[in-house]
């Protein structure tokens, strides 16, 4: 039997299609540092919640509206034209205080903090059937190119380099390093080492086109970005964050039938909601419907030694192991077993004879070691 090639190649169809704005929002904020009420009226651009760390960005409100709902998960609103969007703010040019400003009008911060000797941009599309970095990279260069300036300044590399396909992708500035567009060479870690020759190496940040277009367009606007650019069905949409998943469906002529499952994100690191009332969230670069039998389901059966995971895995670890490890709550085993290394990339789960949710068990583990390390209390943003 032939096996799967993983190709990060995706047709561009057109241009990026704008969906309405919905009457009503439903933002995800599950940990976060909820700052209204219900019955708060806001203006667009107000901030909604605090992230639970220093470098965490903030959530704004995507429109002008009532909190119909606030608590530990969600905040809903319903639009309104009145009270008038928050004005633009102004951007300082200081590196800090750029890096602050950036902050509060929703980046997330980690990256940019200290200097990096080396700046790669990673050009290839995140996932198979997904496109938005190619799409980008084809009509928002100037947004990018803009954004990139502005890292450039926190951070201020040697060399920028930026890695994409072979479809003749470039960026002023930057030596392009072409690889073969195939998953997972569109992982962070596989960016950094196809540029750099290097694993992990030290003074070396890796930052996507996606993130750059954000970036970008904060410094066109002045305005957080409460909107995102996501694939969904091999086209390319823009909508709200906050906008339920059911009317992205419904704009898009698609729908979801009992037993299929609507994925946020794309088919290998995505995670399944369970509502299709669930909102669009920040950094979602795609939206992904699979039918109730396009695979085998997962189940908790036992692991059978088969080795596939292992012969798959990027990292070159034991997801195997590390999964056991896991379900029966042997979390300090897991670190010694190389959990630090892994790549979340899904190729465990996928190749696994015995279909066990690996990807969940690991992602399970990397948690529970988070919160023992670093205990995320749901008002530390408050604080």
């Amino acid at each position: 039997m032939r096996k799967p090639t993983f190709s990060l190649r995706a047709p561009l169809d057109g241009e990026i299609i704008d969906i309405p704005a919905p009457d009503r929002l439903s933002l995800y904020v599950c940990g976060y540092g909820i700052q209204v009420q219900r019955g708060q009226r806001l203006a667009a651009g107000s901030v909604l919640a605090l992230h639970p760390r220093d470098l965490g960005g903030k959530v704004h409100a995507p429109v002008s509206g009532v909190v119909d709902k606030a608590d530990f998960a969600y905040i809903t609103m319903t639009s309104s034209t009145a009270p008038a969007p928050l004005p633009a703010a102004a951007l300082p040019e200081d590196a800090e205080g750029l890096r602050q400003a950036l902050q509060d009008l929703g980046v997330r911060m980690d990256r940019f903090v200290r200097q990096q000797n080396i700046l790669v941009i990673n050009g290839l599309n995140p996932e198979p059937t997904v496109s938005v970095a190619e799409q980008l990279l084809r009509d928002a260069r100037s947004t990018i190119f803009r954004g990139l300036e502005a890292v450039c300044k926190l951070v201020s590399p040697n060399r920028c380099l930026l890695v994409a396909g072979d479809q003749g992708q470039s960026l002023p500035g930057c030596a392009t390093v072409a690889v073969k567009p195939v998953y997972p060479n569109s992982l962070a870690e596989r960016a950094i080492l196809a540029a750099t020759g290097k694993e992990r190496p030290e003074g070396v940040a890796a930052v996507s086109v996606m993130k750059l277009w954000t970036i970008g367009r904060i410094l066109e606007t002045g305005r957080p970005v409460t909107d995102t650019v996501f694939t969904l069905a091999g086209k390319n949409y823009r909508a709200l964050l906050g906008t339920p998943l059911s009317q992205i469906l419904e704009f898009a002529g698609l729908a979801a039938r009992p037993g299929d499952r609507l994925i946020l994100g794309g088919p290998m690191r995505g995670y399944t909601v369970y509502d299709v009332e669930h909102g669009l969230e920040k950094g979602a670069y795609a939206v992904t419907l699979v039918s109730k039998d396009a695979f085998p389901p997962m189940v908790g059966a036992p692991c059978i030694n088969c080795g596939e995971c292992v012969l798959h895995c990027p990292a070159r670890i034991r997801p195997d192991l590390i999964g056991r490890y896991a379900e029966y709550g042997l979390f300090d085993k897991c670190l010694a077993a190389g959990l630090a290394s892994c790549m979340d990339c899904g190729q465990c789960s996928y190749w696994c004879t015995a279909r066990r949710p690996l990807l969940h068990s690991l992602r399970f583990a990397r948690k529970e070691l988070a919160e023992a390390a670093n205990p995320w209390p749901m008002n530390a943003a408050a604080r």
